[in-house]
């Protein structure tokens, strides 16, 4: 497997230790994630990479960024704007960028790290006249039953357009991670709810829109997240749709850092990459192609280390 796989992958210099991963993740953002369950770091992928990220996007729902009769199908894929994709070269250009890898390096205090094969989101402004483009909101809801771990466990996605507070932007309860984190929760019996899937907010308690506050942020800004504070998007109201990329990072080899949701071992990594598919845990997804009909990314030294094809 390893063999096969660097006959196709083209060597570059190794780049991250070139960078100042201390201005990423300054001590004070680190002590805002810890206070609030969330940080933005801004420039954190370039703007190019992200253009390429929302082209991938654009070319497999058939649409055009700037075109909106395109942005609405009979049918669409998915109800919350999922995009199926994994292993599109510009998502892992995404990937394998230094300011990513340094700024979970800071986060994690850890240099060896693997990334996730995560998926992309597109979300359209609603449309009430058309019953499919109605109401997005993805509700306020855990993704990772986050008792089942010892070690605190971060989420993350890349805007990969400027985003407005009202362009089904990342939302999120700083409120109730604050009394999770405290061990004040007064609704910890109700997290036995837990499933495959995670959990609603709404059946574990009430809570208001007073409560979840929206983040808007340039394109490029990468959002982080403690697992353990409830999130999801507000409806797009604005003109222009919603492109992000899901995507985080955790120590290589390390049972103990990852969701039991999305555990994947080292030859599990390999052979996704090599056959261009998603990972097992994203595969019943409407519209997931398998294999995904595209080359394979040409990893750095640093990308090649980020999937575990290549030991630290």
């Amino acid at each position: 497997m390893i063999s096969q796989y660097k006959s196709v992958v083209e060597k570059q210099p190794y780049l991250s230790e070139s960078n100042n991963f201390e201005s990423i993740l300054s001590n004070e953002k680190k002590e805002f994630l810890e206070k609030n369950g969330y940080v933005i770091i801004e420039d954190a992928a370039p703007t190019n990479l992200c253009n390429s990220s929302v082209d991938a996007i654009c070319e497999f729902l058939d649409i055009s960024r700037i075109e909106p009769s395109s942005w609405y199908k009979e049918r669409p894929l998915n109800s919350i704007g999922l995009v199926p994709l994994h292993q599109h070269p510009a998502f892992w250009d995404i990937r394998q960028h230094p300011k990513i890898y340094n700024t979970f390096r800071h986060l994690l205090g850890e240099d060896e790290l693997w990334v996730t094969m995560d998926r992309a989101s597109f979300r359209p402004p609603c449309r009430y006249d058309l019953e499919a483009y109605g109401n997005d909101e993805n509700p306020m809801h855990w993704d990772y039953d986050f008792r089942l771990r010892n070690k605190n466990l971060y989420q993350g996605l890349i805007y990969l357009t400027d985003t407005h507070q009202n362009q089904g932007a990342f939302a999120c309860v700083p409120s109730v991670y604050k009394k999770i984190r405290d061990g004040k929760f007064e609704h910890a019996n109700a997290l036995e709810k837990f499933g495959s899937k995670g959990l609603f907010l709404r059946d574990v308690m009430e809570f208001t829109e007073k409560d979840i506050i929206t983040i808007d942020a340039p394109a490029g800004s990468l959002i982080i997240w403690d697992a353990r504070l409830p999130h999801g998007c507000v409806s797009n109201h604005y003109h222009m749709p919603r492109f992000v990329q899901f995507i985080t990072m955790f120590r290589a080899d390390d049972i103990d850092s990852i969701p039991t949701e999305v555990e994947q071992s080292r030859d599990e990594r390999i052979d996704c990459f090599m056959k261009m598919r998603a990972p097992e845990c994203h595969r019943n997804l409407n519209g997931q192609p398998d294999p995904e009909p595209y080359n394979r990314a040409k990893l750095s030294s640093l990308g090649e280390k980020l999937l575990g094809v290549k030991r630290w």
